[in-house]
């Protein structure tokens, strides 16, 4: 998640003290009355469910040495909210009472869980005495500094690496810190002590949903007219349909649309990489709901995709164009005939910066007739949560498992805390994904902790991992693992008729589908076995398969590149079928085989389809003005 989230842009969350629930509306019951809950920015809490249940109380457990010593802070069954916050891997800050009590981790380094107490649970561990703590005979601490044991004055110390509750004799300061060899503790945060305050008798998740009933009706009432009049402004008639994700968010927008518009069908993109319980669960909820399902992807274009792209990763999203937009994309276009539509989205504005800037309805750029719009645009994850249990919704059984986001089980996006979820419930998937990492390692010379710490999830490796692994091996990484298909074109210039030189793979064997495509260019003058020969403005170009070159009565830098480009998408073409999609004039065509090929009558040469190619954004594309010397002269 963002490090840095604009409080303007968070949500509002609040603790009533009269009913020592959590509530939306600063003034509810009275005027005044309820309690900021100070949490980090967005602060899209979440309540804490199943495995999530049970993993933060074991860790709670853990820290305050026994259940009976943790239920004088949390008594079983009784609330606990999450909040996301920014951490090497997954982290959350642990509300009870409507205080942060402790941070729990995921630790890179030991691969678990671990957790560590702040503020709240803090004061709760110095007044009770319960868990790990140390009173310190100092005035002041600050952070960094290393406390020495014979300046504890009372204690209940952990093993090295953990952490410890702080407090200074005089009351004035409070802190985390972590023990170091010889029971020092180096001071890793530091605050003016503050209090636990406890309101009263903690509340059950029934309590909360109890309370705040009325409050999530208004809201399903302002979203229920919001999405009417949206409709009512355009001649959408019965293309409109619900995206659905099989997660929490679109759930709600389906129960929304179904009261103001009626059923609506429910659009499904199975990628092939869904979650097994997913699939599952949208099939069952479609057919207990009664409502249509129009399903898009559901082949197997990520895996044919992943032999031409190598692993996505979060600065290489090759996949979000393949299997996500391209899908939806085909199925629009069969069933709407490009007419215009809308489509229902379960976005809300705490998930990122880029969609707490979004408007609540936007063109598709993509499909231009395509329009998106989310009633729950301003929602808080805490009253998604709340309203499915008022309407007592039937929910994807992946939440109650440890997912707290529902996707594709190997997005680069996700966590390694979360690839632990998907290891221990879909073993053979994981297994399966990580013999492929390991094969594309050890063809690349890539060392064990790419796979290990999840440094595939990125081209370019971030600071965290870089001070975990170290920036030698970082940099070892980043130059050994190009994923980029690569295509070169040397020009030499000097010449009155200009010659290159075209160094790429594949293109000996071939060279048809690059003459499949060669109308976006111009016009095909002449095949003759392996060479071709077109015109492109002005210019007579001449192709052979062994990568000659020669371009005759001037030419255009920009007419070269895009003659690179049109060559990386017919030498590594996936099938995606988004420039098929894109044409304006219909001029591309399925071929026999599955492949692609322009209508050389009908294209206008505008190059929109180059534009929109996945293999284009995420190649590597040179062209050289040089002069070409025997040396290069040899295909990769």
């Amino acid at each position: 998640m963002n490090a840095y989230y604009p409080n303007e842009l968070s949500a509002k969350v609040y603790w009533c003290p009269i009913l020592n629930v959590p509530v939306f509306d600063k003034d509810y019951p009275r005027r005044g009355e309820a309690i900021a809950i100070k949490a980090t920015p967005p602060r899209d809490l979440r309540p804490a469910f199943g495995f999530d249940y049970l993993l933060t109380r074991r860790l709670l457990a853990e820290y305050f040495l026994s259940e009976n010593e943790l239920n004088k802070l949390l008594p079983p069954d009784k609330l606990i909210l999450l909040n996301k916050i920014p951490y090497p891997d997954a982290a959350d800050e642990i509300i009870i009472g409507g205080q942060v009590i402790g941070h729990r981790f995921f630790d890179l380094k030991d691969y678990k869980w671990r957790f560590k107490p702040m503020y709240g649970g803090v004061a709760k561990v110095l007044s009770e005495k319960i868990g790990y703590y140390a009173v310190v005979n100092l005035p002041k601490i600050t952070r960094g500094y290393v406390i020495h044991r014979g300046d504890i004055v009372e204690s209940e110390l952990p093993g090295k690496g953990n952490y410890v509750a702080l407090g200074t004799i005089n009351g004035v300061f409070q802190g985390v810190g972590k023990v170091l060899r010889g029971g020092r503790v180096k001071v890793v945060k530091v605050w003016r002590s503050i209090k636990f305050v406890e309101y009263g008798k903690l509340p059950t998740w029934k309590d909360v949903v109890k309370v705040n009933e009325e409050w999530m009706k208004n809201r399903e009432e302002e979203a229920v007219n919001f999405l009417k009049e949206i409709y009512s402004r355009g001649n959408y008639g019965s293309r409109v349909f619900v995206s659905f994700s099989g997660g929490k968010d679109s759930l709600v927008c389906h129960y929304i649309a179904e009261r103001a518009l009626g059923d609506l069908p429910l659009l499904f993109n199975d990628t092939g990489i869904e979650a097994p319980h997913t699939v599952k669960y949208v099939r069952e909820l479609a057919d207990e709901e009664g409502v249509r399902l129009i399903i898009a992807g559901c082949d197997n274009r990520f895996f044919r995709a992943l032999k031409v792209f190598g692993p996505p990763a979060r600065d290489y999203r090759w996949c979000c164009k393949v299997v996500k937009l391209a899908p939806i994309v085909d199925k629009l276009r069969s069933i709407y005939r490009g007419g215009k539509s809308l489509s229902i989205v379960g976005q809300r504005m705490y998930e990122s910066l880029s969609r707490a800037r979004s408007p609540k309805v936007w063109i598709n750029p993509w499909m231009p007739n395509l329009i998106s719009v989310s009633p729950i645009q301003d929602w808080s994850s805490l009253e998604v949560w709340i309203y499915l249990s008022v309407v007592k919704a039937k929910l994807n059984p992946l939440y109650f498992m440890g997912f707290d986001r529902i996707g594709c089980w190997l997005c680069p996006s996700c966590e390694l805390a979360e690839y632990e979820i998907v290891r221990r419930i879909y073993p053979e998937l994981w297994e399966m994904w990580e013999n492929y990492l390991s094969k594309w390692a050890k063809g690349r010379g890539l060392p064990t902790s790419w796979i290990r710490y999840g440094l595939w999830r990125w081209r370019k490796i971030p600071g965290d991992q870089t001070r975990l692994v170290g920036k030698d091996e970082v940099k070892e990484i980043e130059d050994r693992d190009e994923r980029e298909i690569k295509v070169v074109i040397h020009v030499n210039v000097s010449s009155e008729d200009i010659r290159g030189l075209i160094v790429a793979d594949k293109l000996k064997e071939h060279l048809p589908n690059v003459i499949k495509l060669l109308p976006i260019m111009g016009k095909v003058i002449e095949i003759k076995r392996d060479i071709v020969k077109f015109k492109a403005g002005n210019s007579i170009v001449t192709l052979s398969s062994d990568g000659d070159l020669k371009i005759t009565n001037g030419y255009e830098l920009a007419r070269i590149r895009d003659l690179a480009k049109l060559l990386v998408r017919a030498l590594y073409c996936v099938k995606c079928n988004l420039c098929y999609n894109k044409c304006p004039n219909g001029a591309i065509l399925m071929d026999e085989n599955g492949g692609l090929k322009v209508d050389g009558d009908k294209c206008s040469h505008c190059l929109l389809c180059n534009d929109i190619c996945p293999l284009v954004k995420y190649s590597k594309l040179e062209v050289h003005l040089s002069t070409i010397t025997s040396s290069n002269r040899t295909n990769k």
